[in-house]
């Protein structure tokens, strides 16, 4: 590696092998006669911080899964990943088939907020936001022995969404936020800072809406696939404010 910085980034690779035996990604084994083995590739970004200076170093290993075959060994890498709502909407069905609830607590994992002395914290351009972090980490506490409960609602899927307005200053955009419930409990939810800027809040809301409906489309689609909510082949109800959208 003829890099300047060639140090820092076996460093990097080095941790990223580490980091690959501790949750044992692979397991070594000889490869079968006459199979040829997927190579892999190393993908190097260097991160960098409020002032574009270099923060630290990053090294991934990816594998090459362009070089696969179709009917070779297409098909033997298949590792779908479930999406997190999927779960929740199963567990919703369970619980109003069982005619109990079910109580599925949420962990707030891996959320660290950690200061170094003499570091500027990447984003922070104002003084307000540093009461917006503390802010986060109260929230956190006092939330953390909350539970997702389901069961006590009919197994009826509707949404819920909303703007708020220009919640970001520096940019002027709004923020949409959905949530949809089923079987009394929530199986979906989203909040996230809109891409383009509006020129009303009649737009956004109309925004939030499209971003709710693509979202009700996929889990109608996916609870048709499963054959037991009959209520799932009537029109979905998604509620929000409209009454700019009325004027």
């Amino acid at each position: 590696m003829s890099d300047i910085d060639s140090d820092k980034w076996l460093e990097a690779m080095k941790s990223e092998m580490d980091s690959m035996g501790t949750n044992q990604v692979w397991t070594p084994v000889n490869p079968p006669k006459g199979v040829r083995p997927v190579g892999c590739k190393w993908v190097y970004k260097r991160k960098l911080g409020a002032d574009k200076e270099v923060t630290a170093f990053k090294a991934r290993l990816g594998a090459k899964g362009y070089t696969q075959r179709p009917g070779v060994d297409f098909e033997e890498t298949y590792s779908p990943v479930a999406m997190t709502n999927s779960i929740w909407i199963l567990l919703a069905i369970a619980a109003c088939h069982r005619n109990h609830s079910v109580c599925c607590p949420v962990h707030q994992a891996r959320c660290r907020l950690r200061f170094e002395r003499n570091e500027q914290i990447s984003g922070m351009r104002r003084g307000g936001a540093l009461g917006a972090v503390m802010g986060i980490l109260k929230y956190l506490k006092r939330t953390k022995d909350m539970f997702l409960i389901y069961g006590g609602g009919e197994l009826i899927l509707e949404g819920y969404s909303d703007t708020s307005f220009q919640s970001d200053d520096d940019y002027a955009k709004f923020q949409s936020d959905f949530v949809f419930k089923l079987n009394g409990g929530v199986v979906a939810w989203k909040s996230s800072k809109q891409d383009t800027t509006t020129d009303s809040t009649m737009e956004a809301e109309y925004i939030a809406a499209s971003e709710a409906a693509k979202e009700a489309v996929w889990m109608k689609n996916y609870i048709q696939e499963l054959g037991v909510v009959p209520s799932i082949f009537e029109p979905i109800v998604i509620f929000f404010y409209n009454n700019e959208a009325i004027a």
